[in-house]
């Protein structure tokens, strides 16, 4: 039986395509064994903000999970979570500029809550909370691929050492 492997990193509040790929996966690998790369989408986003002409001229505001200044995997990149700002809280911050923006749009008053629940800023990794991100918004959108993470099928070593992305790819199909 043929199989359908896709992989992907495990990003902050992914975009829809990244939805897209798992729906049509029976397999997606989380490559959580790459290494974290700053100012990349592993721990920031953006939402699009109020603007005169949303259509013809958006604008967009960055979300950002403060993370200590790693040179390592994902897997082992931790939140700074005593980041404040004016004596918020990041996630307190983040979850502020959502409401902002989405409030009025359909399904907020459903699914804010939940979002509220994950954010809770108890997570010591950036893995935990953006699988638990993907996780829900797979579950909201109905999508039941059976997830992996590449970390567990144990191909590199611990901790980062370089390798061929290409050769991780092939190895990962053959686990």
């Amino acid at each position: 039986m043929t199989k359908v492997i896709s992989a992907h990193q495990p990003n902050f509040m992914p975009y829809l395509g990244f939805f897209d790929k798992m729906k049509q996966s029976d397999v997606l690998v989380i490559r959580d064994e790459v290494l974290f790369t700053k100012s990349d989408w592993h721990q920031r986003n953006s939402i699009r903000v109020n603007s005169e002409d949303n259509v013809n001229n958006p604008r967009s505001k960055w979300l950002t999970v403060p993370v200590q200044d790693p040179h390592d995997y994902i897997l082992h990149t931790p939140i700074k979570r005593d980041t404040k700002e004016k004596n918020r809280s990041w996630n307190q911050i983040i979850l502020q500029d959502i409401k902002n923006q989405y409030q009025k749009t359909p399904f907020f008053s459903e699914a804010f809550p939940e979002l509220e629940k994950i954010m809770d800023n108890s997570d010591e990794k950036l893995v935990t909370l953006n699988m638990k991100i993907i996780s829900w918004l797979a579950n909201r959108f109905g999508i039941q691929t059976e997830v992996v993470m590449a970390s567990d099928l144990g191909l590199k070593a611990e901790h980062y050492e370089w390798s061929d992305a290409s050769q991780d790819l092939a190895n990962i199909c053959k686990a």
